[in-house]
This record gives C-alpha cells, structure tokens and sequence, in this order.
C-alpha cells in the first residue's frame, strides 16, 4: 500500500496515522532515536554512543548477540556506574569498591587485563575492550 493509499484509509476511517517519533517517555527519551534514559549522568544518553559495549562470552548458536552496555557518570575511576543488560527494564547502578571493581545486585564490573568483564554471582557472562 502506498503512503498516500494509507493516509487516505486512515483518514477515511477517522484515525490518524502514529507520529513518528512519538515515543517519548516521561523523562523525554525517544526509543526510536536509540534513547535511553540514565538516572546516574540525569539525561537521555545513547549506550551506543555513550557506554562501553561487552559482549556475551557464550552466545547461543543462531540467536542476535546482544551487548550489555557500561556507562560512567564522568571520570570511570571515581563514582558509581550504570550496567545496562538485555531485556533489563532500567540500568542496574554499581557502586564503587577498591581498585577497578564495581558491585551491586548479584554483579560484579571490572577492567582485568586490559578488558572490562561483567559477572553474575562470580560468572563471567559479558566481556569488551576498554573505550
């Protein structure tokens, strides 16, 4: 159907076609754009641009990998983090202990050889290069 078929149907039908970009949330991310909120920097920020991406170390054979993301309010060697997993409804917030460890919430970030890992109650399940 062509765009003019469609606006033409809707209009007859006394919708209205959905506005691109219209998926804002409360906090005024749009999704679509790649936005997500972050309560740690308080801004829509996008993991791509603005986290360390860490991959699954054991993907499933034929399934999409998908990142967990790890995103610093400022300065990564001061201060809390953010975690961002898949299918997780809102970044998990790491805090701080000695050295280059963050923890919180059965998880554990760290840089370790040049890498950053990502555990889950001692096992590793995400690993990526340091930005």
């Amino acid at each position: 159907m062509s765009i003019m078929a469609f606006l033409i149907a809707a209009a007859l039908a006394g919708g209205q076609p959905a506005a691109v970009g219209a998926d804002a949330d409360k906090h005024g991310c749009r999704a679509s754009a790649g936005y997500s909120w972050s309560p740690l920097r308080g801004d829509c920020i996008r993991l791509f641009e603005s986290g360390i991406r860490l991959d699954p170390v054991a993907p499933q054979d034929g399934a999409a990998v998908m990142s967990a993301f790890i995103v610093f309010k400022g300065d990564k060697w001061a201060g809390p983090l953010e975690l961002y997993v898949p299918g997780g409804k809102a970044p998990l917030r790491l805090n701080k202990r000695k050295g280059n460890q963050w923890t919180g919430q059965g998880w554990s970030v760290r840089l370790k050889n040049g890498a950053w890992e990502a555990r889950r109650n001692g096992t590793l399940i995400y690993r990526g290069e340091p930005a």
